[in-house]
């Protein structure tokens, strides 16, 4: 129950945002990778998904994006849009909106380019 009670204050912090409003904002975060954006989304989703919340496994989502591929959270806490700049090279934008894990969130895809 404790747990239940602490992840929904989590959630609660950061409030309720589509894909497109998390993308008005500006990325917490903005690098490029030599990888193309499939291989930099299956990363980020492989290490994303290893991390554990209070309530059991992180829940990681990926789907195509007009440019690449974008990887996302449950409640869109961590969004990574992957984009072709090049024929193998990709430009990452990470959205962090969660305190929690966001520092090992961010190592994570930091260790994918």
């Amino acid at each position: 129950m404790k747990k239940t009670i602490v992840v929904l204050a989590i959630l609660g912090l950061v409030g309720c945002k589509s894909l497109s409003d998390i993308r008005s904002e500006k990325p917490d975060t903005s690098f490029n990778s030599s990888k193309s954006p499939d291989a930099v989304a299956e990363c980020i989703l492989y290490g994303w998904q290893s991390q554990n919340l209070l309530d059991g496994p992180m829940k990681v989502y990926i789907q195509p994006a007009p440019e690449g591929k974008t990887v996302y959270t449950d409640s869109l806490l961590a969004v990574a849009d992957i984009s072709k700049v090049e024929q193998n090279e990709s430009n990452i934008k990470l959205y962090l909106r969660g305190l929690y894990k966001k520092d090992d969130l961010r190592q994570i895809a930091l260790s994918c380019k």
